[in-house]
């Protein structure tokens, strides 16, 4: 089987054969807006509205450890008829970056649970999740793993665990940064879902709507590191890739099955803001 493709499993995401278009169905899966501060450079609504005018499927906001900008987002959405997916982006004391995607309103009471989780061991504006807070809070989740450069080189411990944890829900994201180690990362993403059979998804860890945004992320930046943007140097991104991109464009940056794969997660997360009522104790 090829690292494109998801076996048939009982409850694994459906996998659709792409149909001969030119530009393939796509739904942005991890995408930052300005409620994850001093990293996302565009308001939810920018977001939202920009992918539904490039046609998108659908758009998930993944803020970091925060559900801040989604009533926003949903707002917009439903005003602009495009489907929202409600999820969030951690990274574990381990270094493991991972998104996780409410399927349904169990999944968003599982994500709500870890990010309150997460949130009351840290300090204010921190956040402390691990592998084990996952167990038995995960049924109801997809979870796109995007590997940093060293988790790429080592062994299997990290994939293996990852898989215990979310079975059929494990993809690997794959981010095209267009900085010149584009090739290596996609043959080690290769070899990763070779060896432990887990299916690949385009992602864009989006962080502005349009790529005008760039002098903004880079003051952001600067603030973040406590530094001036222009002694931040290498800590800036190196382009400014880092946005909506048209689906010509994205068909040019990935193959036809990663993208169509995103539609795919998309139509299983099903969960819309609308389903919640305030629950009187």
């Amino acid at each position: 089987m090829t690292p494109d493709a998801r076996p048939s499993m009982p409850n694994a995401v459906h996998q659709s054969t792409p149909v001969g278009s030119p530009h393939a169905a796509y739904a942005e899966l991890h995408c930052l807006t300005n409620f994850t501060f001093l990293r996302g450079a565009s308001h939810p609504e920018e977001l939202v509205e920009r992918a539904s005018a490039l046609g998108y499927t659908a758009l998930a906001i993944t803020d970091e450890c925060s559900m801040a900008g989604v009533v926003k987002a949903h707002i917009a959405a439903k005003r602009c008829q495009l489907k929202l997916i409600i999820g969030n982006e951690l990274t574990l004391e381990d270094g493991t970056k991972i998104i996780l995607l409410a399927k349904n309103r169990q999944g968003y009471g599982e994500l709500c649970h870890i990010i309150t989780l997460a949130r009351r061991r840290a300090k204010k504006g921190q956040y402390q999740v691990t592998l084990k807070d996952f167990k038995g809070s995960t049924e109801h989740l997809i979870a796109i793993w995007i590997p940093q450069h060293q988790q790429r080189l080592e062994p299997g411990g990290r994939p293996s665990a990852l898989k215990t944890l979310f079975g059929d829900r494990l993809w690997l994201g794959a981010v095209r940064a267009l900085d010149g180690f584009d090739h290596v990362q996609t043959e080690d993403l290769k070899a990763i879902a070779s060896a432990h059979t887990l299916p690949i998804v385009a992602c864009g860890d989006i962080q502005m709507h349009e790529s005008n945004r760039k002098p903004l992320l880079d003051t952001l930046c600067a603030i973040r590191h406590g530094c001036s943007v222009q002694s931040a140097g290498r800590l800036l991104q190196s382009n400014a890739e880092r946005y909506l991109k048209t689906r010509a464009e994205l068909t040019e940056l990935y193959p036809q099955q990663w993208l169509f794969n995103t539609r795919n997660i998309a139509e299983a997360c099903t969960f819309s803001l609308d389903e919640l009522r305030y629950e009187y104790p």
